[in-house]
Parts: C-alpha cells; structure tokens; sequence
C-alpha cells in the first residue's frame, strides 16, 4: 500500500502518546513492505533540521534515505485555506500556519502514486479540502475534541466542536478511532458515518528490564500541553497526594513530560512532588514504579498505560482512564474513581511486594499478547484496504 499521512505531530522527541503512536506506526509500516511517505507541520524551536527563521516549516521525510525536504511558502495560496480554517476556527492550533499547504499537497500527490491519505488529528482535518476526490481520504480519531467537552460539562463547546467536527469527517471516506468507546460516540453523532475502530499498539521491548521486587516511587507520564494531564495531575496533587502521605511520608512523585512554568509553580512548595521535563526514555524510570494515571476527561486510548504495563510498572488508573483498553481491575490494573480508592490501590502496591509484582507481571502478559504493534498494523491496513477498495472500484 502507498499511504500519504498528513499529522501535525511528528517531533523529533515524542512528547506525546499522539506523536508516539505516529512514529511507531509509519515505522512498522514500513517494516512490513508499505510505502508510507509522511508530510508534518512542525516548528523551528521543536525540530532541529528546521533551519529556518519561518516559524512553522512543512517536511517530507524521504522513505529510503530519511531526508528532509523543506517545501517553500507561496504567500498566495493562503486564501483558500485560510478562509477554511477561519471558518472553523477551533481547530487552529496556536503557532501552527497552514498557509502553503494547498499547493503542497497539490503539488505532491501529481508525481506520487498514492493509494489512500491518512490525516491524524482533529486541527488538521480542514486539510481535506486541499486534496484530490479521486483519491480516498481516512481521517484518524485518536481523541474526539466534543467528547472531551462535553466530559467535561462544557456544552456550548461540545456543540461547536460536534457540528465541526462530523461535518469535516463526512467528507472523509470514513473515520478511524483508537477504541471500541469512541467508535459509538462518532457512531451516535454521525449515523451515516463510516466508522471503524482500529486500536493501535505500542513498540513491545524485545529484551525488557526484570519486573523490580517492589515499588520505590510514583510516576505520572504526560504531556502538559494536553488540558485531561493538567486536570488529573493537579487533582492528584491536591485531593489524593496529602492523604497517601500521611500514610507512606517518604513517597514521591515522578512527572515525566513537559509542563508550563506557572503550573510547575503551584506545587514549587511540595518537595515530594520532582518535575523531570521531558525523558528520553522510559525504560529506567518505570522500573520500581507505579505509575499513576488518575484522568477525569477526555477519551482515545492512553499510550501512558500501555507502556507502563509493557515495562512492568503496575498501572492504577480511573475508569475513564482505561475504558477501550480492555485491562481487567484486580488482575493487571487497579481502579478507582474516588480519592480514598485510588489513595488505598497505590498504598496496596507500596505494601505488599507479592500485589505488586503479580499485577506487574500480569500487565506485561496482557499487553505484549493484546497491543503488539505487528498484529495491530496488519489490523489497521485490513481498514485501509476495505475503505479504499470500493473507491478505487469505482475509478
């Protein structure tokens, strides 16, 4: 399969289960035989191979060799684009400029054989607008922007975001989502929507570090740019955090990922809680930790749960946290929705070695037999070939 993927997250450092994803996913494709060329948005300050004074900068890499093109701005082509974006002024994402994307794109899809467009990301679906008919066009749900307002009570929002959202997805030839549970609320929004649910696995280590005996530390992994990390953090500081310490003084938390300045600064007073920015690697980290994920919003699948199981931290999460994963409370994951229950699933893992390391060598097994990256590939291009096959019939 020839694949074009358009996604405005493609860093060269991962801060984000989103860009995680993206990058384990193009280069397992093309492990397995797939021609998968990528066009990004991204910023000088994020990529170093961005030399130059533009602030955003549009990239190819190459599939052979991984060079880096960058493609020129052509001032006039920002008319029709950006009379779209205007028109569906939610999706803009602050520093982002999509002002040469028309031609671009035009420009790229002449002098390649392209079987299908993948578009990941709600701010880059207008996108759409910009390519040929004739070619079929996925657009990849990995977290529904109305479902995350209206989880959190925000009404007008979700109403905003649901009209935008369905009515740039029907021009799509069908919706991917990461979860079973996002595939329904596409489904009950959007009734003639094709929609199918095609989960994405993570990179299994080959030769991972021994499950650690017990736990020495908490872990929170996330970036700070994603408003569900911020509420869940700040709520576990707050409500969950006092409590545990009373308990267990000598706990203390892990953040790994980048957060604001001022945010970091609310919690300058709290000396168990260490602000690591961001980490290369996740391996050394996880190893002895429990890593906590206690998300109140949103929805798509978080990549955070996924590797801490893969690296043998044992995961305590919210429900919502771990809906569409398929994870099972008490056996590979511990629950819980309220401060006291998550306060007792952390100090029942600091407590007791054997809870510990059974969940953790649960979690392990659960995720390498269900989130191998192979069998979820072959998974997601059966959903390519059966969206773009009647389409290609048709031409």
């Amino acid at each position: 399969m020839n694949l074009l993927l358009l996604t405005g997250l493609y860093d060269v450092k991962p801060t984000s289960g989103g860009s995680y994803l993206i990058r384990v996913y193009v280069q397992e494709m093309r492990k397995m035989g797939h021609q998968v060329e990528v066009l990004y948005l991204t910023s000088a300050d994020a990529d170093p191979r961005a030399a130059t004074t533009e602030a955003n900068t549009w990239y190819m890499p190459d599939m052979r060799d991984q060079h880096y093109l960058r493609q020129p701005i052509v001032a006039k082509v920002l008319r029709r684009l950006k009379a779209k974006l205007q028109q569906f002024g939610f999706f803009k994402k602050e520093g982002i400029d999509f002002s040469y994307a028309t031609e671009v794109l035009q420009e790229f899809v002449k002098t390649r054989k392209i079987d299908a467009v993948q578009v990941d990301f709600p701010w880059m679906m207008p996108l759409v607008s910009s390519l040929p008919t004739s070619i079929p066009k996925v657009f990849v749900s990995h977290e529904a922007q109305f479902v995350l307002y209206k989880r959190q009570g925000n009404l007008v929002a979700y109403e905003q975001f649901k009209a935008q959202e369905v009515a740039l997805a029907k021009q799509y030839d069908a919706v991917l989502t990461l979860t079973e549970v996002e595939a329904t609320y596409w489904q009950q929004e959007a009734p003639d929507l094709k929609v199918f649910c095609s989960p994405m696995g993570i990179a299994i280590p080959h030769n991972p570090l021994p499950i650690a005996p017990k736990a020495t530390k908490l872990v929170f992994v996330g970036s700070g740019n994603h408003s569900p990390n911020l509420d869940g953090l700040a709520y576990f500081i707050a409500d969950i955090l006092p409590g545990l310490l009373l308990r267990h003084p000598d706990a203390r938390l892990l953040v790994a990922g980048m957060y604001p300045e001022t945010f970091i600064k609310n919690y300058a007073h709290i000396p168990t809680v260490s602000w690591l920015g961001f980490v290369p690697s996740l391996d050394e980290l996880l190893q002895g930790a429990i890593c906590i994920v206690p998300i109140r919003q949103g929805s798509g699948i978080r990549v955070k749960i996924l590797e801490s199981m893969a690296l043998g931290a044992p995961v305590v999460a919210t429900t919502m946290a771990a809906e569409g994963i398929g994870a099972s409370d008490g056996i590979n994951i511990l629950l819980a929705d309220d401060n006291y229950a998550f306060e007792q699933a952390i100090c029942q893992l600091l407590e007791n070695e054997q809870v510990y390391k059974q969940i953790a060598t649960n979690a392990r097994e659960f995720v390498t037999g269900s989130y191998d990256i192979g069998a979820t590939i072959k998974n997601r291009v059966a959903c390519l070939q059966n969206i773009t096959a009647p389409v290609s019939n048709a031409q």
